[in-house]
């Protein structure tokens, strides 16, 4: 009996070793998509936190936000894509555009 466990072919023995690798790497990867996973999330939360909050105050702002809105509210860049051409071609030297 104990010479039937030592003559183990070869082949079986490479195939646990590949299973073995496998088994380690599907760990890793599991880990990895569990993390990816908890952060689609935590966003998606926080997303939905922000709009409820953005609906709930729509022109006043959030409480004690005043001066924030102020200061951001001014965007040096358009906010579209046909003002965003209209100031190219404005600034843009006389013969180009």
């Amino acid at each position: 009996m104990e010479n039937q466990e030592q003559n183990v072919t070869p082949i079986l023995e490479v195939a646990w070793r590949k299973f073995a690798q496998y088994d380690a790497a599907s760990v890793i990867r599991t880990a990895a998509y569990s993390r990816l996973r908890q952060w689609i999330a935590v966003f998606g939360v926080l997303a939905t936190l922000f709009a409820i909050l953005y609906t709930s105050y729509p022109e006043e702002g959030f409480p004690g936000t005043a001066n924030w809105r102020s200061r951001f509210s001014s965007s040096p860049l358009p906010s579209s894509p046909r003002r965003w051409r209209r100031l190219q071609a404005s600034s843009s030297p006389p013969g180009i555009g």
